[in-house]
């Protein structure tokens, strides 16, 4: 059976790539009320409270760099609470995750506004396919998203 899956590109023997989706620009973000006092780059932001989810791509970064003031949660719900009660200070995200999270908590899309672009977690996403994926399948698939690519504007909505 055929596998698709939506990836950073990374370990490139290992899958067909079928190629970019779009870009996923990860930023920290805080309220738009409160954008004036807060910090313009990560190394202002070390002081600053910073909610993640155990194990997700930014617990592992700023696990990894270190960061003194990471608060871990257990689901998303939990986020835009923490951030409203002065409890946490940033919240990093993609922007389509941001999106599709205020849309969850009926909150106006202009709430957040973001700070700092977390380079280090901003890439392209990509179409990929299993090594073992029939070989018509896989060019059917390329063709497709390339006549998609070309011919019309797609909309992302994360879920």
């Amino acid at each position: 059976m055929p596998i698709l899956y939506l990836l950073f590109r990374n370990r490139e023997e290992l899958s067909l790539w079928g190629g970019q989706l779009r870009p996923v620009d990860a930023w920290l973000y805080e309220l738009r009320s409160r954008v004036d006092e807060q910090p313009h780059s990560l190394e202002q932001a070390r002081d600053f409270r910073i909610v993640s989810m155990q194990e997700d791509a930014f617990h592992n970064y700023f696990s990894a760099i270190e960061y003194p003031h990471l608060v871990m949660i257990g689901c998303n719900a939990a986020w835009l609470s923490l951030l409203e009660s002065d409890r946490i200070g940033l919240v990093p995200f993609s922007l389509s995750g941001t999106e599709a999270l205020l849309r969850r908590h009926e909150a106006a899309s202009d709430r957040l506004e973001p700070l700092i672009l977390l380079d280090a977690l901003s890439y392209p996403l990509y179409l990929v396919m299993n090594v073992d994926s029939d070989s018509k399948l896989v060019e059917e698939t390329i063709q497709a998203h390339n006549h998609v690519d070309q011919n019309c504007d797609v909309v992302c909505i994360a879920g």
